[in-house]
């Protein structure tokens, strides 16, 4: 598994932590709205997915590794809830 993340961090040409920072802060402020969505924050608007750390694609990471296997391993498999401004939307 370790291979196949080394393989797809180097096809992406970007960190794990690069692109989920594109996807959400870098994103709110590319569109000027960072001041009400892109970070868990107090007052801010919050949509998110939870995944299950169970998952065998996770097994073994570190908490210096889990942004990688969660961006370039898992899938809607691995999620364990999805919430949407704030309210539980789907939760296994």
């Amino acid at each position: 598994m370790f291979q196949m993340l080394h393989n797809s961090r180097s096809v992406a040409g970007l960190s794990a932590n690069r692109l989920l920072h594109n996807a959400t802060m870098g994103g709110a402020r590319a569109l000027a709205i960072d001041g009400v969505v892109g970070s868990f924050e107090t007052g801010k608007q919050l949509d998110f997915v939870s995944f299950d750390l169970r998952s065998p694609l996770l097994q073994g990471l570190t908490a210096d590794t889990i942004i990688d296997g969660i961006v370039f391993s898992c899938d809607n498999r691995n999620i364990k809830s999805t919430v949407v401004a704030g309210i539980t939307r789907y939760s296994q």
